[in-house]
């Protein structure tokens, strides 16, 4: 279950969640079962957060967010596998015109 403190900390806002991190570069965040679904987490600090077990991350915007670490995602969580391209470099002139993939969610699980 999801450490409520850390889960109030990050429903404040990005801004609040990675000054929290780096004021406590020790803790790891734990997020297990967190209903994460459509939250904006862009540029967040996830690195190191316990995201094991039953987290929802459905329709979350995760676009520039660290999820580097050893626990980030674990077994049966939902992750989001719509990608939204930041940047396009053609490889010719030719104007180029990218559309985004986007799947609802899949389930993920460790063997």
């Amino acid at each position: 279950m999801a450490n409520q403190e850390h889960f109030e900390i990050l429903r404040q806002g990005v801004k609040v969640w990675n000054q929290w991190r780096e004021e406590h570069p020790d803790v790891q965040p734990n997020l297990s079962k967190a209903d994460l679904s459509g939250v904006d987490l862009c540029d967040t600090y996830l690195s190191r957060a316990n995201l094991v077990s039953g987290v929802n991350l459905s329709g979350a915007d995760l676009t520039g967010a660290n999820l580097s670490g050893p626990t980030s995602v674990g077994p049966t969580s939902t992750i989001p596998t719509s990608v939204e391209p930041t940047s396009v470099v053609p490889t010719s002139e030719e104007p180029t015109s990218v559309e985004p993939t986007s799947v609802e969610s899949i389930s993920v699980g460790l063997i």
